[in-house]
């Protein structure tokens, strides 16, 4: 059996605009940048892989822009860059809606502004290595050597079987 889970990359953020000296840094539309509070990468848990993306094989990445009022919270997510799959795109605003903590941005004055967050998220299929057999992974044998074995192990049981058998009801007659 094939697993499949999530890989998550989270980009930086937006790369901030050339500003006076006192001003926060902004995002690549002007607005004051918002301060992810924690990893963003585990916003995105390895579970969050949708169901029939996995099935179909989507994978992609998805840019976003979310808006952040001024107390921290998510206003909006805005898709700038699709994955090519609508199903893998509104999975990633509804984790980052759902799971995105932010510290509001801070104006020139140091007051908390709404401001924005750009990243993107990467889902990508990987293949798990499926788990051996305990007497494989431990033997450290390929699974068709560990076959062969079984089979030379089986046909070494049935002649021992075999020859204790003929052995039975033939005492010594001297």
């Amino acid at each position: 059996m094939v697993a499949l889970t999530p890989v998550a990359a989270i980009a930086q953020t937006a790369p901030a605009k050339a500003a006076p000296a006192k001003a926060a840094p902004a995002s690549t539309d002007g607005r004051p940048l918002a301060s992810p509070i924690g990893n963003p990468g585990d916003w995105f848990p390895a579970d969050a892989y949708p169901p029939e993306a996995k099935a179909a094989g989507m994978q992609g990445r998805t840019a976003f822009q979310l808006d952040i009022d001024d107390k921290g919270r998510i206003t909006s997510c805005n898709i700038t860059s699709s994955s090519g799959s609508p199903l893998l795109d509104s999975t990633t605003c509804a984790l980052l809606v759902t799971n995105g903590r932010f510290a509001p941005a801070r104006g020139a004055d140091g007051r908390a502004v709404p401001g924005s967050w750009s990243s993107a998220m990467v889902w990508k299929l990987t293949v798990d290595t499926p788990e051996l057999p305990a007497g494989i992974a431990q033997s450290g044998m390929s699974p068709a050597e560990a076959y062969n074995q079984s089979l030379t192990d089986e046909a070494h049981a049935a002649e021992a079987a075999q020859g204790a058998s003929q052995g039975q009801g033939q005492g010594d007659d001297q």
